[in-house]
């Protein structure tokens, strides 16, 4: 996705399927936020079903997927026997040298894989002593990232089946992160990082105040704001524009003129859940510092 913002552009990978049905509208400043409301959704990740000998990885992003395989080891000593006597040590030694080398093929890639993708997790699944071992040869990077989701599942559609459950958990409990972080900065009065309401949010739009903007994405909602060319020339009237020094003010929806102001002050933009509790206005803001300050 690409949006042009006054002579910039902000861009962002995006799923290729919908959130919702479709809605077409005409203004002075573009409707970004079903776009920023589905890549709130879309979590990357990697999945890995690893057995002794191989293992698949996919890595989630998103605007696609990529996977790779990667084959290690196999032959009749991939499996630990028990034959008994005097040479039942050494085959049981060679078994797990080969399947620590596996491993830590599959920990290479993983690696390489972590560090391009930057995931928010990696759902593991398969043996379970291929799972043990992928994770002492991987780095610790990757270990705090790795989930066991499973047991030895088959496929690994089962994998990201599992994954997606946790993909919806991660977007649940940032929300819920930044709705009590929110209500925690209000309830500290005047000096707290939190502005309700559009006319507190807009004004700490204008002063490049905002660390995230919270907004509510309604269709109908057509109340507007003024914006001048920067982005931190924005209010709800337009005199207040012209006092920013911008001679021709313009006017437009008042939650995209403030998206744009957000995304022109490098402010992230969370949509909030319709179903949940709003801002007053549908608007507001945690910020990076008090005016008290």
């Amino acid at each position: 996705m690409i949006v042009p913002v006054d002579g910039g552009a902000y861009g962002r990978g995006m799923a290729a399927r919908p959130v919702r049905e479709v809605l077409a509208r005409w203004g002075a400043v573009p409707y970004v936020l079903p776009l920023l409301a589905q890549a709130q959704a879309e979590v990357p990740f990697v999945a890995v079903l690893a057995s002794r000998a191989s293992a698949e990885i996919v890595a989630r992003l998103l605007d696609g997927e990529r996977t790779e395989h990667v084959e290690g080891e196999g032959g009749p000593h991939i499996h630990r026997s028990a034959p008994g006597g005097w040479s039942q040590p050494r085959y049981q030694h060679r078994a797990e040298v080969i399947w620590e080398r596996n491993a830590g093929e599959v920990a290479e890639v993983l690696a390489r894989i972590v560090d391009e993708v930057r995931p928010r997790f990696v759902a593991a699944a398969g043996d379970v002593r291929a799972l043990q071992l992928l994770r002492d040869e991987s780095p610790k990077r990757v270990r705090e990232l790795l989930r066991v989701v499973g047991g030895e599942l088959p496929a690994m559609d089962q994998v990201l089946a599992r994954a997606a459950e946790l993909v919806e958990e991660e977007v649940r409990g940032g929300a819920e992160a930044l709705r009590e972080r929110f209500a925690q900065e209000q309830g500290r009065g005047p000096g707290g990082l939190a502005a309700e309401g559009a006319e507190a949010t807009l004004a700490a739009l204008a002063r490049s105040q905002v660390e995230v903007l919270l907004v509510a994405d309604d269709p109908d909602d057509e109340r507007t704001a003024w914006f001048g060319a920067a982005p931190q020339q924005v209010a709800t009237d337009r005199a207040t524009v012209q006092d920013m020094g911008e001679s021709m003010p313009v006017e437009g929806r008042l939650v995209d003129v403030a998206v744009r102001a957000a995304l022109g002050t490098s402010a992230d933009v969370h949509v909030v859940d319709p179903a949940g509790p709003e801002p007053r206005d549908g608007l507001g803001a945690l910020l990076r510092f008090s005016d008290q300050e």
